[in-house]
């Protein structure tokens, strides 16, 4: 069904996610080995209709190869046991974007992503999307949105500064802000840009975290519990 909407609405991209009914949200990535006799037709109903498809797959070596495979342009690492604290977690991300790049495939990442476990992700230099959903929209109600997309950029920026000067479709007015203080037309790994003030640990220049700047506590900060990435 759900393909069949894609095909018809014709997204610019599309990612095929697990879901089981009794779930709040996604607790682990599709199998794609598992299933591939199931997925990859889906994969080329989604690519013959000229939609970029992405894989939401755990960082294993076997399943995407099989995204190679059944033809998926970009795989989202899914970071849901690199979030929760697993042992050995990011060292397995690590592998998986390394293992992506040298198959050719896009690295995206996303689940449980949050202010503080957010900077090792984003150093990976294979990753070039982070999907961050549940935490930004639930820190923005303490918050508001504007300061936790600034401060989540602040993060990425200090995590890892890029110079997108060469990319010809690079407008000129992509990553400026609107208006001062407000945050610009994209959010992900960019450039330095730092009109809002807001240092790369991500509090405003001339406070202290102790100080009522707008930007969340560390008790706030856990309240991602499930992520709808």
């Amino acid at each position: 069904e759900m393909v069949a909407i894609a095909t018809r609405l014709r997204p610019a991209a599309a990612c095929l996610v697990p879901e089981r009914r009794t779930e709040v949200t996604t607790e682990g990535g599709l199998d794609a080995a598992g299933q591939f006799a199931t997925l990859a037709p889906r994969v080329a109903r989604l690519r013959e209709a000229g939609i970029r498809v992405s894989l939401f797959l755990d960082p294993d070596a076997a399943q995407l190869d099989a995204a190679q495979r059944m033809g998926a342009e970009v795989v989202e690492l899914h970071t849901g046991a690199y979030a929760e604290g697993h042992p050995g977690a990011l060292d397995r991300l690590t592998a998986g974007a390394r293992h992506l790049a040298s198959l050719g495939l896009e690295c995206h990442a996303g689940h449980g992503l949050t202010f503080d476990n957010l900077p090792a992700v984003a150093m990976l230099t294979e990753v070039v999307e982070v999907n961050i959903g549940h935490f930004l929209i639930g820190q923005a109600i303490f918050d508001g949105l504007a300061p936790a997309i600034r401060h989540f950029r602040a993060i990425l920026d200090a995590a890892r500064p890029l110079d997108y000067s060469h990319r010809s479709d690079r407008s000129p007015a992509m990553n400026e802000p609107t208006q001062p203080g407000e945050p610009g037309t994209e959010v992900g790994i960019s450039p330095v840009h730092n009109p809002s003030g807001i240092a790369p640990n991500g509090v405003p220049e001339g406070t202290t975290d102790a100080e009522p700047t707008g930007l969340p506590t560390s008790d706030r900060a856990k309240s991602e519990t499930a992520g709808l990435d």
